[in-house]
């Protein structure tokens, strides 16, 4: 054998010894290295930390805990809810209205308003990601009902692009 081959094996069975792969034959385990062997008898049954992958019965203190305070929560949500509708009630028109006059003075690809519907929509965000068609811009500063449910030579837009359009809405066209 050559000698970088032995040099190399050497520092391996050392590097497996001194890790513990490789242990001395001839040592005996200390008390803390015996292995412990535990009956099938000596064994408690757990009834009350159940598996993680199974539900508790729905008889048992821990589900009816559980839904107690799911259902609290529930409750509480759902007062949350109906005080913020009331309060949305009691308060004016929180909808911003906007004349025609101020969509006018928002009429270019930077700073585009346009009207569809009578509800007023800020495009500029959607014109600067650049997934528009030019005929767009036609719209900006002006009522682009017909040209959002007429386009050229294409026809309406598909139901998917009122969605869209919603991310945009700023208010009412004010009459």
């Amino acid at each position: 054998m050559n000698k970088p081959f032995l040099i190399s094996l050497i520092l391996l069975i050392a590097f497996l010894f001194l890790t513990g792969c490789i242990n001395n034959q001839n040592q005996t385990p200390s008390e803390d290295q015996t292995p412990k062997i535990v009956k099938p008898s000596s064994i408690e049954q757990n009834t009350t930390n159940l598996p993680l992958n199974q539900p508790p019965e729905p008889s048992s203190p821990a589900y009816q805990e559980e839904k107690s305070q799911t259902q609290s929560k529930e409750v509480k949500e759902r007062e949350a809810n109906k005080e913020e509708e009331e309060k949305v009630k009691q308060q004016p028109n929180l909808i911003p209205k906007l004349d025609m006059q101020e969509v006018k003075k928002h009429n270019s690809s930077k700073d585009c308003y346009t009207v569809i519907d009578g509800k007023v929509y800020n495009l500029s965000p959607f014109i600067a990601k650049n997934i528009h068609p030019p005929a767009i811009l036609k719209a900006c500063g002006k009522d682009g009902t017909e040209l959002f449910y007429n386009r050229e030579g294409i026809g309406p837009h598909p139901a998917s692009a009122l969605a869209v359009l919603e991310q945009y809405y700023i208010g009412e066209l004010e009459k």
